[in-house]
């Protein structure tokens, strides 16, 4: 059984005919309408851009963040997840979404990837979701996005949560 169709309804807007010429090479590029298009871009700064900076999250070259992290052990690297899962997680997932739970908080993950970039999957089957992230940032950077995830995992649910990593990827499953 299929999703049930979403209400819409119709707007016009002008927009600059250089930002027109670029949405439309867009589109063509991607094979997608001008509307789907423009519906992505809206839902996108719905959905992530237009609270990102009010919850604290900011952008950097991820060479920047790979430099950083270098300097780091593995086990500083851990320390500083448990912090920011503790200390911030909570607060960034209450203004991106208005709640602070175990759904809420993979919607803001998922939000946050898909508006980072990376190639990703989601799955959900049986209420359990797969996450893939591939996100090319060393192997370093996978320990501190499992250990954040893990952490922040175990202040929202009892259920244990499973992890793998590479040098570019992150896996994990979580039960709902």
């Amino acid at each position: 059984m299929g999703k049930a169709p979403r209400k819409t309804e119709g707007i016009t807007f002008r927009l600059e005919k250089d930002t027109l010429d670029s949405l439309k090479s867009e589109s063509e590029n991607k094979e997608i309408s001008l509307n789907t298009l423009a519906n992505q871009i809206f839902n996108q700064h719905v959905d992530f851009s237009a609270t990102a900076g009010k919850a604290g999250l900011v952008s950097f070259p991820k060479a920047l963040l790979v430099k950083i992290l270098d300097r780091f052990t593995e086990e500083e690297i851990a320390e500083i997840a448990k912090l920011i899962a503790q200390t911030e997680m909570a607060d960034i997932t209450y203004i991106m979404r208005r709640k602070f739970d175990l759904d809420s908080f993979l919607e803001v993950t998922e939000s946050w990837v898909r508006a980072s970039g990376f190639p990703y999957h989601h799955n959900v089957k049986d209420g359990e979701h797969s996450f893939v992230i591939q996100h090319d940032m060393s192997k370093k950077w996978s320990l501190y996005l499992a250990k954040l995830f893990e952490y922040t995992f175990e202040s929202l649910t009892t259920k244990p949560a499973k992890f793998s990593a590479t040098g570019n990827t992150v896996v994990f499953t979580v039960q709902t």
